[in-house]
């Protein structure tokens, strides 16, 4: 009788720390998305505001900011990465497309 009381015991306190273990893990790995999207988001705006200073802002890429933000707020950190990133390009392009077509030639 004593035997299976130690044996449920133990059994109970190694599935506790297994339990433990990974609400740990799967908070840091949280942690880590939170932390590579904010960086993702502040390498967006600043691309953003950079086609901005330009007059060249396309039209949707804040709307990728407000999209990857939703995403964030529901824990799903790759799709708000990603979409910060779509954003960031998306500044960086616009940026290059005002330097491109701030002199246009006529082609002949």
């Amino acid at each position: 009788m004593k035997s299976i009381i130690i044996r449920t015991g133990i059994l109970v306190g190694s599935l506790t720390m297994a339990a433990c273990a990974n609400t740990s893990e799967s908070t840091n790995q949280a942690d880590a998305g939170a932390a590579e999207y904010q960086q993702a988001v502040t390498s967006a705006t600043m691309a953003l505001d950079k086609a901005n200073s330009v007059g060249f802002e396309w039209r949707d890429s804040r709307k990728l900011l407000k999209k990857a933000d939703a995403a964030a707020e529901g824990g799903d950190y790759d799709k708000a990465i990603k979409l910060a990133a779509a954003a960031e390009l998306q500044g960086e392009r616009a940026y290059q497309q005002a330097h491109d077509q701030a002199n246009p030639k006529p082609p002949f």
